[in-house]
């Protein structure tokens, strides 16, 4: 099996080499401005000035030439005749005029300038090198000369912003730095004449001469400019600037140089994508952006991106932070669903595959940072705004239809999107504040079909052949609103001393509108026997998985049914964080203090939004059949054989349905409070250059979860059950794109009516009020966590081209998990035995019989407190190698943990099944947290004017993995909850004592390591060598692979998404652009059925979600006038959602989720 397996990756990473390899083939053309400089040229430029004669030098070789006037006025060249290089030709045509040439090893730009400020700059290159070393003599050139500090900024004039990770480095040596935020920098140099490059992916590099000298105000301020643009627009200071090779410097362009910046500046393997990176958008939805970033895959939530994977690894196993900030999230298991975030006010997302230490340890597989904007970047304030018209391709325009509440509903929403940003008072104070709100409508169809398998032994032995038990259909109209704030502000108390606040807030509401219909021939699980593969009553012998006949065994029998599960539900999300943090620096210090409060509250409503979740009806005693094409069809063609008539409203109501209404509110909160100290110092120790840096803080995180589960009927104003039924809607038609359903004339319920109906009379309902009780007292659970943490980590450069990066980090972590104690039935018949008459009478032992059962039962729902504390070191580190300016190597490691979910460590214990009161999972507060150890290693070649080819291999070692639904002891149950829980049950309907027949379960964590291997190629490139129109073209695509090893459980699997590939091609000429992109994902494992103790049947074993290539189209036009129309249409070619049972084309779920579109103007001043 392990050699087959290697085999497997090396073939795998053997093709992906190859493919590599197809693409080096076009290298020397994506270099274009490198090898234009390279390749010889028919030239022709007889004397004349030296700007003229340089004039026609480019436009003859097609290569940029940079030259200030100043440098050149008066000047004559020397005539060029013969077929030269671009940079040959060039020296002879300044030979002795006193001009010298430079060509930026990045750009591959020629610049020319004065020969005699060059000479001194030269002087001084090896003194400035990064380890300092004279490579002649072995002699440390740092102690031969008096080192100056040169500070300033770097402005890119191709988006008007001061950039962060721009290099500036000692012309001819490795001495280099990265800007911080604000385009600042810091740098030793040698004093003397010293010459500076400034350069940034994407535009042209910026080279300035400067006299370092010590005690003197050494500022050295860039301004990189487009490669394309007439003269007039780069000039300064009175300077024109001769600049060829015009094109259109686009958005893309933009984005992809700031994230190939931020990926060459990082210290941990980490990439980048710029939020304009891939045009417009619908929504500033924030999975649109992440699902093109390579080695990352999605969870959908039907039409919404829901959740982020890191090697095709379980969402939970990817961590989200907000400026650095750990975020509150609403889910137990700690995942950040992508509903509750926006890129409202965020500049750029980080995705880092491997931590520092400086970063918060629980990021299983890796952390994604959303980055805000930083007012202090900008150079004027500026005003931006969007509006926009959202809706779906299916009913595109500004009509309204009728939905399940029974009113008129707009298909297109608006929505609209501002930002502010700006500096005030000489730049001390800068804001940056953003606001958007959009809303959407979008009918999702679904249909399901139930499989039984059989069970023999513990397993599915029949799986190959199951029979259908269910058939459901549902339209499921969804109202999306958005709203969501961004502001940071800082203030420079002084040169040193700054004050900076981050904050954001989110609102997202949804009404799901879920109204199921569904045939039913059900499994009786309790008559079978195990051996017995009998199918359900009413099942007709001639039934296949396409052709399904049934028949009803009586009039009323509710084995064969046709009936209502609405899932009606009102989700509201909110979500604020505040950010303060003072930092200082001076000099090679840089100290920040910064504490942060987040809280996410999420509310699910239902009957104080004026409706039941579920109003459901039914209509007993029915024969259909049902046949479709083939097994993976979702068109069934249905006729009704025998029953009462099921396009009559009135006939849902005649069979009596038990607690057909439901309401199940719930409330999740959680509230996380931090503080910390970072310090960082740089300093030259033996020579090589630095940088310490050391922290430490607390986190304070509390979750709680309350909800209620109610049951009710309506016996109307006669109290009769038999002659009510739930109203129906009298606008609204259920209606379905698949088969004949639409044929059927079913009715709707009215889950608003009936919800009116309870707010007017609620004497016309009954609840189920003890059970009400019980279920109610059981659902809540709590937890508290306290991380206590500390590390330090250092950064620096060795043999020039080296950079090294190592570091420790420690947590300590309580948890106090809230457990419900529960008195056994032993336990309770002790206590009857010696309590009063009265005490008898109350009903205190009657178990779940009655509320003061209930309440003896559960310690009247008090909850005990069970407290555990671990510690982890976790060890980070790397390197990075400069094998030329354009190509790097990165070797990376971290170690990090997941932390047991608090839907584990807290809560009640309770039925796994409620069918089933033998089988009881128990809440596991020792449950520990999975430890990672991730190794990653990448080779890196960036291409001009800005793109990159990378492959790159990661490796994930997981162990103590937790693992849900496993068997454990009575021992093992009692040592987690933290008292007896008894050897015996009684069944509370018949009265017997069921003796040492409890099968109890829980979540653990399992022995031994699993191992994730994954691999990425990426290519992303803007092909600006092409001639003519084809300019504009610009591609990307990436492939990923990844498997785990060693797992023992198929539950394990679930949700890893083995393959997955993304790509897509831009085109932008003068004022248009247009991009199509598609993104695609392998089969996936989703949901494993675990086989309860006594149950013969399994329903669908199980499920995965098919392999899908969804297509995105956007696009725009630049109006003028700061105006551009821009439009977006994701899943343009309505891409459905499958899953199957077990095989493929055994359909068991089919969602046509529709394309969502957005218009826009947007516009800034």
């Amino acid at each position: 099996m392990t050699s087959r397996l290697s085999t497997l990756v090396c073939t795998r990473l053997l093709a992906i080499l190859l493919l590599s390899c197809g693409f080096s083939a076009c290298l020397s053309a994506n270099d274009g401005a490198i090898d234009g400089v390279a390749k010889k040229h028919a030239i022709d430029v007889p004397a004349d000035t030296v700007e003229n004669a340089i004039k026609k030098l480019s436009l003859q070789t097609g290569v940029d030439i940079i030259v200030p006037t100043k440098a050149v006025r008066g000047l004559r060249s020397n005539p060029v005749n013969g077929e030269y290089t671009a940079r040959e030709a060039l020296e002879i045509m300044v030979a002795d005029t006193g001009l010298v040439v430079t060509q930026d090893a990045r750009a591959g730009g020629l610049t020319v300038h004065k020969a005699n400020a060059a000479r001194g700059a030269k002087k001084n290159r090896l003194r400035a090198s990064t380890d300092g070393e004279n490579e002649a003599g072995g002699e440390r050139a740092s102690a031969k000369a008096q080192t100056v500090i040169v500070t300033g900024r770097v402005f890119n004039n191709a988006i008007g912003y001061y950039v962060k990770s721009a290099e500036v480095r000692v012309e001819g040596t490795d001495n280099h730095v990265y800007t911080e935020d604000g385009g600042t920098y810091s740098i030793s140099v040698p004093s003397g004449p010293v010459t500076l490059v400034a350069s940034y992916a994407g535009v042209q590099s910026d080279i300035r001469i400067h006299e370092a000298s010590p005690g003197a105000a050494n500022t050295v301020d860039f301004e990189l400019r487009v490669l394309a643009g007439d003269s007039a627009a780069g000039a300064k200071d009175g300077e024109e600037i001769v600049q060829m090779d015009r094109f259109v410097v686009s958005e893309d362009r933009v984005g992809q140089g700031k994230a190939i910046m931020e990926q060459r500046a990082a210290i941990n393997a980490k990439s980048v994508i710029a939020t304009d990176n891939f045009g417009e958008l619908t929504q500033g939805n924030i999975g649109e952006f992440l699902k093109y970033m390579p080695g990352i895959t999605l969870d959908f939530g039907e039409s919404e991106a829901a959740g982020v994977r890191i090697g095709g690894l379980d969402s939970k196993y990817t961590a989200f932070t907000t400026d650095g900030v750990v975020m509150a999230t609403p889910a137990a298991n700690r995942y950040t669903p992508l509903t509750t975030l926006s890129i409202t006010g965020i500049e750029s997302i980080e995705f880092n595959q491997t931590l520092t230490a400086s970063m918060d340890a629980g990021a299983a597989a890796g952390n994604i940072n959303l980055k805000s904007r930083y007012a202090f970047n900008i150079r004027k304030n500026t005003f931006r705004w969007q509006v926009s018209l959202d809706g779906t391709m299916s009913r595109l325009d500004f009509g309204r239809d009728y939905m399940p509440d029974d009113r008129l509903h707009n298909r297109i929403q608006p929505g609209v999107l501002m930002n502010y940003g700006g500096t005030f008072f000489n730049r001390r104070l800068g804001i940056e504040a953003s606001f958007s709100r959009y809303a959407t409508f979008n009918n999702q169809q679904m249909v399901r079909v139930n499989y039984a398998y059989h069970i023999g032994k513990g397993e599915p032995e029949f799986s190959d052949s199951p029979i259908v038990s269910e058939i459901s259909w549902r339209p499921g109209p969804q109202f999306f609103t958005r709203t969501s704030g961004n502001l940071s502000v800082d203030y420079k108390f002084s040169k040193n001393l700054i004050l900076s606040v981050r904050g954001n807030m989110h609102k997202n509401d949804g009404q799901f509108i879920n109204q199921y219909i569904a045939i039913r021939a059900e499994k009786d699980y309790g008559t079978v026997s195990p051996d017995s593969l009998a199918p359900p009553a009413g099942y007709q012998p001639e039934s296949s998985l396409i052709y399904w006949a049934v028949e009803p065994t009586s009039a009323t029998s509710n084995d064969t049914r046709i009936y209502t599960n609405s899932s009606h539900r009102w989700n509201t999300f909110n979500s604020r964080m505040i950010s303060p943090r003072l930092i200082y620096k001076k000099g090679s210090l840089n100290v920040e203090l910064r504490g942060t409060y987040t809280k996410a509250v999420t509310n699910t409503d239902d009957i104080d939004k004026g409706f039941f979740r579920s109003a459901n009806s039914r209509i007993s005693g029915i024969g259909f059949t049902a046949s479709r094409p083939d097994a993976n069809s979702p068109s069934w063609t249905l006729v009704q054989t025998r029953g009462m008539d099921w396009s009559v409203p009135e006939n849902w109501g005649r069979t009596t349905y038990d607690s057909a209404l439901w309401s199940t509110p719930e409330d999740t909160k959680n509230t996380q409070r931090s503080g910390y100290l970072d310090i960082t110092y740089a300093h030259r120790l033996f020579g090589h250059p630095v940088t310490f840096k050391a922290g430490g803080g607390v986190r304070r995180n509390d979750y709680t979860f309350d909800a209620e589960d109610n049951r009710y009927n309506y016996a109307g104003p006669t109290g009769d059950l038999a002659q009510t039924y739930v109203p129906w809607t009298q606008n609204y038609v259920y209606k379905m794109d698949f088969g004949n359903i639409s044929d059927q004339n079913w009715r709707a319920d009215n889950d608003y009516a009936m919800g009116s109906l309870f707010h007017d009379f609620p004497g016309y309902f009954i609840p189920d009020t003890i059970r009400n009780y019980a279920r109610n007292i059981l659902l809540g659970r709590s937890a508290f966590e306290r991380v206590d943490a500390g590390y330090f980590e250092a950064t620096t450069r060795v043999f020039r081209k080296v950079q090294l990066n190592a570091g420790v980090r420690f947590e300590n972590t309580t948890t106090e998990a809230k457990i419900t104690k529960r008195r056994t039935d032993a336990e309770i018949a002790a206590a009857k035995a010696i309590a009063t008459q009265e005490e008898i009478d109350s009903g205190m032992f009657d178990g779940n019989a009655s509320i003061a059962g209930i309440n003896y039962r559960y310690y009247d729902g008090q909850r005990f407190t069970r407290k555990t504390n671990y510690d982890n070191v976790f060890l980070s580190g790397g390197l990075k190698y400069e094998i030329t300016p354009s190509l790097r190597f990165q070797l990376s490691a971290s170690q990090s943990i997941l932390r047991p979910s608090f839907a584990d460590v807290a809560g009640t214990i309770r039925y796994y099944d409620e069918n089933y009161s033998t089988d009881i999972w128990v809440p596991n507060p020792n449950l520990k947290p999975e430890r990672t150890t991730k190794y990653y290693a990448g080779l890196h070649y960036y291409l001009n004017p800005a793109g990159i080819v990378a492959l790159s291999v990661f490796r994930l070692d997981i162990a103590d993995k937790q693992i849900s639904g496993i068997n454990i002891s009575t021992e093992q149950a009692e040592s987690q909850v933290g008292y007896p829980l008894g050897e015996v049950i009684v069944d509370e309907t018949t009265g017997d004592v069921v003796q040492n027949d409890i099968t109890y379960r829980s979540t653990i964590n399992v022995p031994g390591r699993r191992t994730v291997y994954g691999v990425t190629l990426e290519y992303n490139q803007q092909l600006t060598f092409l001639p003519g129109l084809l300019k504009g073209l610009s591609v990307f695509g990436s492939y990923s692979w990844s498997d785990m090893q060693n797992d023992r459980e198929t539950s394990e699997r679930i949700g890893l998404i083995d393959r997955s590939a993304n790509g897509g091609i831009r085109y932008r000429y003068k004022r248009f652009n247009i991009q199509l992109r598609a993104s695609w994902q392998d089969d996936s494992l989703k949901r494993v059925t675990i086989p309860v103790a006594g149950r013969n049947w399994v329903s669908n074993d199980r499920i995965y979600l098919q392999s899908r290539i969804v297509h995105d189209l956007s696009g725009g036009i630049n109006l003028g006038n700061n105006l551009e129309f821009v439009f977006s249409v994701r899943n343009v070619l309505d891409a459905p959602l499958i899953y199957y049972s077990n095989v493929r084309g055994r359909m068991h779920e089919y969602y046509r989720t529709g394309a969502i579109c957005s218009f826009s103007i947007k516009g800034s001043f």
